[in-house]
């Protein structure tokens, strides 16, 4: 979540364009894993 609000802010620079879809997408790729691994250890 901090990373979002930084990439937020940075947005007013630019540079946040770029990097804010990037970490969104990592993080549902994350989450997608993480709730992968849990769901083969719980079986």
């Amino acid at each position: 979540m901090i990373i979002q609000f930084i990439n937020g802010l940075l947005m007013f620079v630019l540079i946040g364009f770029i990097t804010y879809p990037l970490m969104w997408i990592w993080g549902m790729v994350d989450a997608y894993r993480q709730a992968e691994a849990i769901n083969r250890r719980n079986q």
